[in-house]
């Protein structure tokens, strides 16, 4: 590895497959970044 690179996690590797199959199979799944974001700090008001 390179200076500053990190090695990822064989977890984090096989996440990142399983949703990416999950948004391929049904793209209309995905949920939108800024919805999300919003809903998060939303819930974080109370």
């Amino acid at each position: 590895m390179g200076r500053g690179e990190e090695k990822i996690n064989e977890f984090q590797i096989n996440e990142v497959r399983k949703r990416t199959e999950l948004y391929l199979k049904n793209p209309s799944s995905a949920r939108d970044f800024d919805e999300a974001i919003k809903e998060i700090e939303k819930s974080l008001e109370h």
